[in-house]
C-alpha cells in the first residue's frame, strides 16, 4: 500500500528508529495496485511493527485509507483489524488529519468496520467526525473545519520539503537540480505499465497531509453537495465497537462523541 515509502519508521520510547526512508530501495521498482478493483468485500488485518510503547504515525492512515478509497471504489463491505488485539492500532483515533475522512469516497459502501474493542479512542474534536453526519454540513461547521485545517499550511511545506530531498537523494541529485514543485514520488516514479493514468493522478499524495487536505477543501467548499455526498449507501458502521453489525452513521457518532465527553469528565476528577 505504502507506494512510495512514505511512512515514517517507528518511534519507540525506549529505543531510537532510524526515521529517513529513502527511495533508493525501489529505485528500479515499479509501483503498481492491486488488480482487483472491482472488490466489493474486504476484510484486512494489519501487524503493526514497532512494539510495545511505539508511538504511531499519522501517514498510516492515511495511507490505508487513502490506498484502499481509491484502489477499490466499489467496495460495500470493509472491516480493518490487527492481527492482534493485544496491539495498539493507529486508525482507532481518527483525527481529521489521519485521513478517515477519505474513505467518505466509497460511495457504495454500506458496511463498515474498524478495530474490534470495548473502549474506543475518542475524537479528540467534534470536528474530526461530525462530517459524518447532517449537523456537520451547517455553514458554522464547515467553517470550523476549515479553521482546524488552517495551522496544516506549514507541516505541508515541511513535507513538500522531507519529498523532494528524498526524490532528489534517490536521482543523486540536489533539490535544487530536481526544480521547484518537482519533488513528488508521485510523480517521478514509473508505474507498472498497466496502471491506470487517472488512478495514478489520485495516488501521487498517498500518505501525506496534502492529500488529506485536498479532499477536506473540496469537502468544506461553498458549492460542495455536502452530507448527501458522503457515503450515501452506507447503512452500518462501527469503529472500535464489538458489535457484530455495528449502529447507524448517526448513532455511531453519537456514540464516539458520548465517549469523548467521558474522557474529559474523567481527566478533569
Amino acid at each position: 500500500m505504502d507506494l512510495f515509502r512514505r511512512i515514517p519508521e517507528p518511534v519507540n520510547r525506549l529505543k531510537t528508529y532510524n526515521r529517513a526512508h529513502t527511495l533508493t530501495e525501489i529505485k528500479s521498482t515499479r509501483p503498481g495496485v492491486w488488480k482487483c478493483r472491482k472488490l466489493e468485500t474486504l476484510h484486512i488485518g494489519f501487524h503493526i511493527t514497532g512494539g510495545w510503547g511505539t508511538r504511531h504515525q499519522p501517514e498510516q492512515s492515511r495511507v490505508v485509507f487513502g490506498y484502499i478509497a481509491r484502489v477499490l471504489p466499489q467496495l460495500r463491505e470493509l472491516h480493518i483489524h490487527t492481527v492482534s488485539r493485544q496491539q495498539m492500532f493507529p486508525f482507532q483515533k481518527l483525527r481529521l488529519s489521519g485521513g478517515f475522512c477519505l474513505l467518505a469516497k466509497l460511495q457504495y459502501l454500506e458496511r463498515l468496520k474498524i478495530c474490534s474493542s470495548e473502549t474506543p479512542q475518542p475524537p479528540k474534536h467534534v470536528y474530526d467526525l461530525d462530517w459524518m453526519v447532517r449537523e456537520g454540513w451547517t455553514a458554522e461547521a464547515r467553517e470550523t473545519r476549515r479553521r482546524a485545517m488552517a495551522p496544516w499550511s506549514q507541516p505541508i511545506r515541511l513535507e513538500d520539503k522531507a519529498e523532494a530531498k528524498r526524490v532528489a537523494k534517490r536521482d543523486g541529485k540536489t533539490r535544487s537540480q530536481i526544480g521547484e514543485g518537482a519533488g513528488d514520488a508521485g510523480r517521478i516514479m514509473e508505474w507498472e505499465s498497466l496502471v491506470d493514468p487517472g488512478l495514478k493522478e489520485e495516488l501521487q499524495h498517498l500518505g501525506r497531509l496534502r492529500d488529506v487536505k485536498l479532499w477536506l477543501d473540496e469537502m468544506v467548499a461553498p458549492d460542495s453537495r455536502g452530507m448527501s455526498n458522503q457515503w450515501p449507501s452506507l447503512q452500518k458502521i462501527a469503529i472500535a465497537s464489538n458489535a457484530v453489525y455495528g449502529l447507524s452513521p448517526l448513532n455511531e457518532y453519537i456514540r464516539l462523541t458520548m465517549a469523548r465527553e467521558y474522557s474529559r469528565w474523567e481527566n478533569r476528577r
